[in-house]
């Protein structure tokens, strides 16, 4: 159902309703509103539309902090991945270093560095992982293939597809 209020055009979805002008979005819901600058709030959406997805099975990921890419490749928050594969994650804030443990896997790195040992062997990533608004973001494609998954990548889509 659409109306107008002050002359601006607003849609009213249950008991909410939205409409802007110029510079704010509003939301009325019952009798809060709530009134917020557009252009971050835009921006911020038009961040998400072009950042790039990642599927476990049949399971689109939504991720606190949305995945970014550094030197063509993908870093993706680790926890929430990898506990959506069954993996367990250990952190140590001391040494800022992340362990993954599944099956008979273990890879443990450090953020900022591109070495990670592998069941005990020093391998060598094209990126380290990083932290990103208080998240550790590891290079999904080097941590999912050494863990024993296949990634496949959809330039197009911007859909990286994770499968055992």
């Amino acid at each position: 159902i659409y109306g107008v209020r002050a002359g601006i055009p607003y849609k009213l979805q249950g008991t909410k309703q939205y409409w802007e002008d110029e510079s704010y979005l509003y939301i009325l819901d019952d009798s809060i509103l709530a009134k917020t600058p557009k252009e971050p709030l835009y921006r911020a959406l038009e961040s998400l539309q072009s950042a790039p997805y990642v599927v476990v099975g049949e399971k689109v990921l939504a991720f606190e902090v949305p995945p970014v890419e550094e030197n063509d490749r993908m870093l993706v928050p680790m926890r929430f991945l990898f506990e959506q594969m069954g993996a367990e994650v250990a952190w140590d804030n001391e040494t800022q270093t992340a362990t993954i443990s599944q099956k008979e896997e273990n890879i443990s790195f450090q953020i900022n560095n591109i070495a990670a040992t592998v069941n005990n062997e020093v391998k060598t990533m094209e990126v380290p992982a990083r932290l990103v608004n208080d998240k550790t973001m590891i290079p999904l494609r080097f941590l999912s293939e050494n863990l024993g998954y296949t990634v496949d990548w959809d330039g197009n889509t911007k859909i990286a597809t994770i499968s055992e």
